[in-house]
């Protein structure tokens, strides 16, 4: 295969570009480093370096700046929003002026796309939340599906917490070795989350499945609260629990409303995923951190 990616030298995008340049495929990664070409991977510094006469059989769309880097003020708000349009409605403009348009889009977007839903269980047809950050993923879709008037699949990976080498992880893992890990807010909202490994294997799969299309949520079929979540974590790195929570309403402060983001329930289904025959290699909470525990 061919392959674009953009957000590629990320902690998700550098996973699925080794798997993809070690399974053969050629990529093409979008990135603003100064990297040095390799003998399957080629970076390039815009979307102008692509000439019209290439051919993408599959790209994926990572790219966006942390949600947590910063508290919410109007600026970095305006930041998070545009790295992920803008981005989108690129590729979009790139697919239009290629003789040969992709042959899928596969596109970012998050659980955080229901908002806050309690204790429902959530497949892909669920209602969508009204905040921020819901209406970032909506919006963040809806420029991705322009695709599909050019002639492109277009997937949607509504992805949960990715648990790996990296990431939210590393900072939750700082945080337990000290002993100042505690649950957030009341601890029963639900936590979606993933192992890295089934994250890359199911976009993988996407690519690989040319029938399928639409919204996929990426995360374990086993959701757990953030209170098991955060026990979970102690007990793999043979620690306790001993602070109380966090308050929900401090958190939101600190962090002028994306603490919203780690309060809000998703009891998140990868409803479409199982019936497409996907196979989870890590459906236990435990047996994927228990991998990066050390």
């Amino acid at each position: 295969m061919k392959v674009l990616i953009t957000g590629g030298t990320g902690f998700i995008g550098s996973t699925l570009t080794k798997k993809w340049a070690k399974d053969g495929h050629h990529v093409t990664i979008l990135t603003r480093q100064q990297l040095t070409n390799r003998e399957t991977i080629r970076y390039v510094s815009t979307l102008d370096d692509i000439n019209s006469e290439e051919i993408f059989d599959v790209v994926v769309n990572l790219a966006g700046y942390s949600l947590f880097q910063r508290p919410w003020t109007k600026s970095v708000k305006q930041e998070i929003t545009d790295s992920r349009i803008v981005t989108t409605k690129a590729l979009v403009a790139l697919n239009q002026r290629l003789q040969h348009p992709f042959g899928i889009l596969i596109s970012g977007s998050a659980v955080g796309i229901y908002g806050n839903q309690h204790n429902h269980w959530l497949p892909e047809d669920s209602h969508h939340g009204q905040h921020f950050g819901a209406q970032l993923c909506e919006q963040w879709e809806q420029e991705a599906l322009q695709a599909e008037h050019q002639g492109t699949r277009v997937c949607l990976i509504r992805t949960g917490i990715v648990l790996g080498p990296g990431g939210a992880l590393q900072r939750m893992q700082a945080a337990a070795r000290w002993g100042v890990i505690s649950p957030i807010g009341s601890g029963l909202q639900y936590w979606p989350w993933i192992d890295i490994d089934d994250e890359v294997n199911a976009i993988d799969f996407l690519a690989q499945h040319p029938q399928l299309s639409g919204a996929f949520n990426l995360c374990s079929p086993n959701p757990v609260t953030n209170s098991e979540f955060t026990n979970a974590l102690a007990s793999t790195m043979n620690r306790k629990v001993r602070l109380p929570a966090v308050p929900a309403w401090i958190l939101k402060t600190l962090t002028l409303g994306a603490g919203q983001l780690l309060i809000d329930s998703q009891r998140a289904v990868p409803s479409q995923l199982l019936g497409a025959g996907f196979k989870f290699q890590y459906e236990n909470l435990t047996d994927s951190l228990l991998r990066f525990s050390r």
